[in-house]
């Protein structure tokens, strides 16, 4: 009888390892809902750096795109709206680096290597894992967005440039 409440036992912590090791896997590749979600933030950064909005300066606009990020990341993790951890940490670097910009950032926040951290979790948006539209607004735009922030950052001489 002890074999079998062990067999039970090792079967049930072989399960969980098996079930953390699929979740870690599908934790790594963006569903259809987490591309949807994650394009549609992406394209707010796009429409406040290259459209701007009447009446308020870039940088007004790009804080202004960052709103409802802290409540879109337990979005992010969610099934149907799976995101990898590095595209969506991208986000959030990234909106630290603006609140930092716009003086709203909580203690010291050093605006360019928070810009610089979100580029390098972009970067690790691989191309041949992620949708199509994903690479497309990644590639084409935020990534030029933070080397354009970034370099402005440096002759402006914001903290962290």
């Amino acid at each position: 009888m002890e074999r079998d409440g062990i067999g039970k036992t090792v079967a049930a912590l072989v399960a969980g390892i098996c079930l953390a090791w699929a979740g870690a896997a599908a934790a790594s590749a963006f569903t259809e809902g987490g591309a949807n979600l994650w394009s549609t933030r992406a394209e707010r950064f796009a429409h406040a750096f290259r459209d701007g909005t009447p009446g308020m300066s870039t940088q007004e606009a790009l804080g202004q795109a960052c709103e409802g990020i802290g409540a879109e990341m337990f979005k992010y993790g969610m099934y149907k709206t799976q995101v990898p951890n590095h595209a969506a940490q991208g986000f959030r670097r990234l909106c630290q680096g603006i609140d930092a910009l716009n003086g709203q950032a909580r203690g010291r926040v050093k605006i360019c290597k928070e810009f610089r951290a979100a580029r390098e979790l972009f970067a690790r948006i691989d191309r041949e894992e992620a949708p199509e539209r994903v690479v497309e607004l990644n590639e084409r735009f935020l990534l030029k967005m933070i080397d354009a922030l970034v370099a402005q950052g440096e002759r402006d001489g914001w903290p962290g440039c």
